[in-house]
């Protein structure tokens, strides 16, 4: 295996078990079930390259399944949305842009997932 393939799986690695510090934090085995990305862009994008890479490397460290679930529209509201919504359990991910936890509470004070509120 060359340099550059052996240092993006563990990048990939990394990376997985970053975003998964919550569900392994009280588990020393790794996830116990599905873990699902929900990538709030269109397929074939940056993002959902970066999802898929993540979810093919954390099934193959931990022999667990990972899904990845595109839901686009919406300039990324739907699939922030979804995430927004699922348990909170530490198995679903969000992969999208900073805008969607930065800049959108302040556009759209409206939507469920959002935290701030516009002030009249």
């Amino acid at each position: 295996m060359s340099f550059h393939r052996v240092f993006w799986r563990r990048l990939c690695v990394a990376a997985a078990l970053g975003l998964l510090g919550s569900a392994l934090h009280a588990q020393n085995d790794g996830p116990q079930k599905l873990v699902k990305f929900v990538v709030d862009y269109p397929p074939g994008g940056p993002i959902d390259i970066i999802a898929r890479s993540l979810g093919s490397e954390l099934q193959l460290a931990f022999k667990q399944p990972a899904n990845v679930e595109n839901k686009p529209g919406a300039s990324g509201n739907i699939g922030a949305d979804q995430a927004a919504k699922s348990a909170a359990d530490g198995y679903t991910v969000l992969l999208g842009i900073e805008s969607n936890v930065a800049v959108k509470p302040h556009i759209y004070p409206a939507m469920p997932w959002c935290s701030t509120k516009r002030r009249a």
